[in-house]
């Protein structure tokens, strides 16, 4: 199965949108909003929750948040990073309710082992799960963001609501911990990032 497209490329897919006539709700404004970015908001969703329904509910929460909350916007990032946040932070308050982890399942790719390798890749992806699972939220989805989503340290701080040198800071200790429990040389982790 294909991963979903990659959420939030460097530019922003809103960038033609008249957000005035959005601002005043006009449904052509929201469907195209939604047509530009809902595919890769929901690519960021699934790699969050790794739960197809439970995706589409938090990118349908997120639209719903950021459209009656489209006065606030203050055009300081692209729209399509404002509303990420949004979709980041609805689901830091589901992961905070939860009891379930969330991982992304499709994090390690065990595709790219050769055949032989294949059991060795399994117990690298479960392994890698685990691992992610002892991260806080915050650095899970730093470092999901980057390297999954393959977001820009600055889009990912504001995804996040924190500072660019926050986010630097969060994806180190990540990769840190994550090389740690994995038994690998974090030097190595921090060259391909």
């Amino acid at each position: 199965m294909a991963d979903p497209p990659l959420p939030l490329a460097s530019t922003d897919p809103c960038a033609h949108l008249d957000l005035e006539a959005l601002a005043r709700g006009q449904r052509a404004a929201v469907e195209a909003l939604v047509d530009a970015v809902e595919p890769r908001l929901y690519g960021l969703a699934l790699r969050l929750v790794r739960d197809p329904d439970r995706a589409r509910d938090l990118v349908q929460e997120a639209f719903v948040r950021a459209l009656a909350s489209l006065a606030s916007y203050r055009r300081e990032a692209p729209i399509a990073a404002w509303i990420a946040r949004i979709l980041v932070n609805a689901w830091r308050n589901q992961h905070r309710r939860a009891t379930e982890d969330i991982l992304d399942p499709d994090y390690a790719d065990p595709g790219a082992a050769q055949e032989s390798d294949a059991v060795h890749a399994r117990e690298l992806e479960q392994r890698l799960e685990a691992g992610l699972a002892r991260l806080s939220p915050t650095q899970r989805a730093a470092i999901l963001l980057r390297s999954r989503v393959e977001m820009s340290y600055d889009q990912i701080a504001l995804a996040l609501g924190v500072s660019t040198t926050a986010v630097k800071v969060h994806i180190h200790a990540a990769r840190e911990r994550l090389a740690a429990w994995l038994g690998l040389d974090p030097r190595k982790s921090e060259e391909r990032g």
